[in-house]
């Protein structure tokens, strides 16, 4: 889960170039949409959740993966407005996951959930 957030904020950061650029046949840009494609695809055998923040953690994920494969599957020469739409909406569910997942893996963890979460 962490390698692919981590990928995948790659592939956000070159869909957002070639959509500032207007260039949607680079190798770069198709390989990211390769790889949303297949990611949103890929079943994981995460173990088993041990707390209710990891089923948060999971559901972000997921959340996160569905909105990669809607992506992946639109054509941004089509409409590049739904496509810009569904971009946000992309951005904003891996960063939400790759957020929880960082205070997760931080040393004061349960500092972090107060301050962002309250007691």
């Amino acid at each position: 889960m962490v390698k692919t957030l981590f990928i995948a904020r790659e592939g956000l950061l070159i869909t957002e170039d070639a959509m500032k650029n207007k260039d949607y046949s680079s190798t770069s840009f198709q390989d990211s949409k390769d790889f949303f494609r297949v990611t949103a695809k890929f079943e994981s055998m995460a173990p088993v959740a041990q707390h209710p923040r990891d089923i948060t953690l999971s559901t972000l994920y997921d959340k996160a993966r569905t909105s990669w494969g809607k992506l992946a599957a639109m054509d941004p020469e089509q409409d590049e407005a739904a496509f810009a739409e569904m971009y946000k909406t992309t951005r904003t569910d891996a960063n939400n996951a790759m957020g929880l997942l960082n205070v997760l893996l931080s040393t004061n963890e349960e500092e972090r959930i107060k301050e962002i979460y309250g007691e």
